[in-house]
């Protein structure tokens, strides 16, 4: 006979009822005794939806992406101040007040009255673009053209569409050239006839382009870190930077205005003068490719190749620079065949010619001190085939006379079939190496050890 033993509860449950009736309890006799509970329902009424509505809003509840974008700025856009279309009457009367001091030439008054009175103060209406570039206007008539170049700044970034476009860009470009010490008499552009023929052995040897142009002296212009405390027509540092920076908006913010090439082929010619080839290339190729029915593309044409080969560093290097500019000086020849240096660009193309084969000699050179006949032999041959009638291709059949017969023999190139065809075989062919390819079983063994095929 089985003993079943009773089953017995556990105390905690017993005192977990026990504290749940004794929590029922005491709220039952606080709410007969008019006590208060810790939840105010009194506003909760039928009739009273918007205290409802106050109550169960959630709009001051933040999850923590949204606190991160807030913290952000990520709805800069909806604490913007609302945008008026209608100009106030005060603010056309300081407009107007502007205007007539502008006409009496009392132009630090008329800035005050166009940037302080009628800019600032009135930044959500329409006045605000007219009167930040009149007072750009005022800082450029007392010669003061930092000043001036950032208003003209201000109003593009705010105002990308403005009206102004084509004045600002005018003025802008009228700065940059004065920082530059350009006279008005002088185009500072640089044109196909100013530069010399490049000397390829020594590139950096080519004389300068000729220009009828003195460069700014001085040690700010030499230090570009130290401030200018002299002249207040330049910024307080690097005069020739903002100088830049000013062509380079124009061309950037007004790719279809009448200075945009303009713009760009006189940073061209800056970094042309200065001796950057490089960064002079890259404005040279922007005009060629983002104007190309500038006045200035032929120039573009020919200087770019210049630029080319005059970053050409010797035969010991790549000829990846050889290689553009002899595309660049074809391309020109094709579309301008009446220049008058077309028979100094033909020179130039057989200079080109000889620079490459003085690379491949390079090339045996190199092989030559690495004790490898074989690759002397293939740099031999190379420069026979491509440039057979240069004083290389005479030095190379002398070098290649005095290598043994079994170095000189080409090596047969397999072709794709005949290398798939030896492995499936499982021969090894003359073109394997050892340790390069994977063991293989030969074909009489080949499926021994499959029981499917026994």
């Amino acid at each position: 006979m089985t003993n079943c033993l009773p089953v017995q509860r556990r105390r905690g449950i017993w005192a977990l009822g026990r504290n749940r009736a004794l929590a029922w309890a005491t709220f039952t006799l606080a709410s007969f005794a008019g006590c208060k509970t810790g939840i105010d329902a009194s506003s909760l009424t039928v009739n009273d939806e918007a205290a409802m509505q106050k109550m169960t809003s959630t709009d001051d509840v933040h999850g923590p992406m949204e606190r991160f974008l807030q913290s952000m700025d990520w709805r800069e856009a909806e604490k913007k101040k609302k945008v008026h279309f209608m100009n106030p009457p005060e603010a056309m009367a300081a407009y107007h007040k502007g205007e007539e001091l502008l006409k009496e030439k009392k132009y630090k008054e008329a800035q005050d009255a166009f940037w302080k009175e009628c800019a600032e103060k009135y930044k959500d209406y329409p006045i605000r673009e007219d009167a930040t570039f009149m007072s750009g206007e005022c800082y450029y008539f007392q010669n003061l053209y930092a000043d001036a170049e950032d208003q003209y700044s201000l109003v593009v970034k705010e105002y990308s569409a403005t009206k102004h476009l084509d004045e600002i860009s005018r003025r802008k470009f009228e700065i940059a050239r004065r920082w530059l010490g350009f006279t008005p008499q002088q185009s500072g552009i640089i044109t196909a006839g100013d530069v010399k023929p490049v000397n390829f052995e020594d590139p950096s040897s080519t004389p300068a382009p000729s220009m009828d142009y003195k460069e700014p002296s001085g040690i700010t212009y030499t230090i570009p870190i130290l401030p200018n405390f002299t002249d207040k027509t330049r910024p307080w540092f690097d005069t020739t930077g903002r100088a830049l920076d000013a062509l380079k908006s124009i061309w950037l913010n007004d790719p279809t205005g009448p200075l945009a090439d303009d713009a760009l082929m006189l940073s061209a010619s800056y970094y042309l003068r200065k001796g950057d080839y490089v960064e002079a290339d890259h404005m040279y190729d922007l005009l060629r490719k983002e104007f190309p029915k500038s006045r200035h593309t032929e120039n573009a044409y020919v200087l770019g190749s210049h630029c080319k080969l005059m970053c050409y560093q010797g035969p010991e290097y790549g000829g990846t620079e050889l290689d553009e500019a002899k595309k660049l000086m074809e391309q020109t020849m094709h579309l301008y065949p009446n220049r008058p240096d077309r028979a100094r660009m033909e020179a130039d193309l057989k200079r080109i010619e000889l620079a490459k084969a003085a690379q491949l000699w390079s090339n045996v050179k190199f092989w030559q001190t690495k004790d490898k006949p074989k690759a002397v032999a293939i740099s031999c041959k190379e420069i026979i085939q491509k440039f057979p009638n240069t004083d290389y291709a005479r030095k190379a059949r002398e070098v290649l006379a005095k290598i043994k017969p079994e170095d000189k023999v080409d090596m047969p190139h397999p072709k794709y079939e005949d290398k798939a065809a030896s492995f499936n075989s499982g021969v090894p062919d003359a073109f394997d190496e050892e340790g390069t390819r994977p063991k293989r079983m030969p074909a009489s063994t080949a499926g021994a050890g499959d029981p499917a095929r026994n």
